[in-house]
């Protein structure tokens, strides 16, 4: 995303809250720093997202990098393997799926998520884990799937 594009979204995001938050507003405090805690809290949050998705793409792609797996040819490519792994999430059930990017694109702790989501934590590593099995498997059938196409060319 553009730079432009994300300075606006930013902007579009803060008056949003400014605007659901504006009953509690006491103007006979400092304005500019209750408006700028918004905005910071904003790109912590955005940058914290962002990094933790990266993170865990990174992972992914380090633990099936065809050049540390002898057996595969190198024309496995990290962009098939993210396009694959995202659709194999997008086949999580919903509610698991949204836990599942709570804590691995969003960065939020399993804490953060329960108490977001008034469920245990308990069931979020549940979730969590059921989610990382079902990817796993994933994984391992699409590199088995592309190794037998290899052979058999």
């Amino acid at each position: 995303m553009p730079i432009g594009e994300d300075v606006e979204s930013c902007l579009q995001e803060v008056f949003i809250k400014l605007w659901n938050n504006r009953s509690n507003i006491d103007l006979k405090q400092n304005f500019e720093a209750y408006l700028f805690k918004i905005a910071r809290n904003y790109v912590v949050d955005e940058l914290r997202k962002k990094v933790a998705k990266d993170q865990f793409l990174k992972s992914i792609s380090e633990k099936y990098d065809p050049t540390k797996q002898p057996n595969l040819d190198k024309e496995l490519d990290y962009l098939e393997i993210e396009q694959y792994l995202l659709s194999l999430i997008d086949k999580l059930p919903e509610r698991r799926r949204h836990i599942f990017k709570m804590s691995r694109f969003e960065g939020y702790s399993y804490r953060e998520i329960a108490r977001k989501l008034a469920i245990s934590e308990n069931t979020v590593d549940t979730q969590i884990r059921k989610s990382l099995n079902f990817l796993r498997k994933g994984i391992e059938h699409y590199v088995s799937f592309i190794f037998f196409i290899w052979l058999m060319s």
